[in-house]
This record gives structure tokens, sequence and C-alpha cells, in this order.
């Protein structure tokens, strides 16, 4: 498959936005349950790294598809 490296820069970050704003909304529900400071952080970086896992094996499946 041959993209444009705008399109590919492109899609690497939305692909990062994604992560942030999963991390982001993470961290506000925790801090909404009253759960302490490192639980908060916890789970800010348990969902952003489970939303670049799942956005990069998306990519992959379209890639294939491709």
């Amino acid at each position: 498959m041959n993209l444009p490296a705008l399109v590919i820069v492109l899609v690497v970050c939305l692909l990062a936005a994604w992560a942030v704003i999963c991390g982001l909304g993470a961290v506000v529900l925790a801090q909404k349950k009253g759960h302490d400071g490192a639980t908060v952080v916890m789970a800010g970086c348990a969902a952003a790294g489970a939303a670049l896992v799942i956005g990069c094996a998306l990519l992959g499946v379209i890639a294939d598809m491709a």
C-alpha cells in the first residue's frame, strides 16, 4: 500500500489524539469516583495504552484490506 507521507502522518496523529482523549476520559471518570492520585494516573495510562493497541490493530486490518 503506497500512501503519501502526509496521510500516514495524519493517521498517526489521529491515533495519538484518540489515545489522549481516552486517557483523559478515564482520568475524569476515576476522579469523579473519588480515587486517589496513583489510581487516577494508572487508569489514564491503561486507557491510553488500550486505545493505542486497538487503534493499531484496526489500522492493521484496514491496511490488510486495502
